[in-house]
């Protein structure tokens, strides 16, 4: 809860703030007991703060939204193939999953990044292919999917291999 504590300016500004608090008890009740009940009165305020934050964090839990009941996660295996987009870029790939393994083989370095960015994002294991500018004639097929990923995720799935896939299967 307090954990702009541990940053270097989370610890100068409680510094300060104490050193505010002890001077203030110590001209409001002189400075026998003054310094301690200044130093107390921001530790007790601290820890006010900290208490109802995670009394919030509790209740409201980590999966709430504003809209009541979290949406499920689609079912992709389900879709059988969608349309990946990279924001930015003119690329489109399709990438179709499957249960076992995906043939590998035959795709570029391009579209290995893109499947294992998929992985990453939670998605189960899938082909890429890359697309053609004039495929399908506007690019949009009716019923498929249509996916747009970050060009961050793309990155984070590069720097950190293997921490995309979830726990449950997904």
């Amino acid at each position: 809860m307090l954990s702009w504590l541990n940053t270097r300016w989370g610890t100068l500004t409680y510094l300060v703030g104490l050193v505010i608090c002890a001077g203030l008890g110590g001209l409001l009740f002189g400075f026998d007991h003054g310094i301690l009940l200044g130093a107390a009165a921001l530790n007790l305020a601290l820890g006010v703060v900290a208490a109802i934050g995670l009394v919030r964090t509790i209740r409201k839990g980590p999966a709430a939204n504003e809209g009541g009941d979290p949406e499920p996660a689609p079912d992709w295996l389900s879709m059988g193939e969608i349309e990946v987009r990279v924001p930015g870029r003119r690329q489109r790939y399709l990438a179709r999953f499957a249960a076992g393994a995906p043939a590998v083989d035959g795709m570029s370095r391009e579209e290995r990044r893109i499947a294992a960015t998929l992985r990453f994002l939670g998605m189960p294991e899938a082909t890429v292919v890359k697309l053609d500018r004039g495929a399908d004639g506007t690019g949009e097929v009716p019923g498929r999917q249509i996916v747009e990923i970050p060009a961050l995720a793309i990155r984070d799935a590069a720097r950190f291999p293997g921490r995309g896939r979830s726990p449950w299967g997904r």
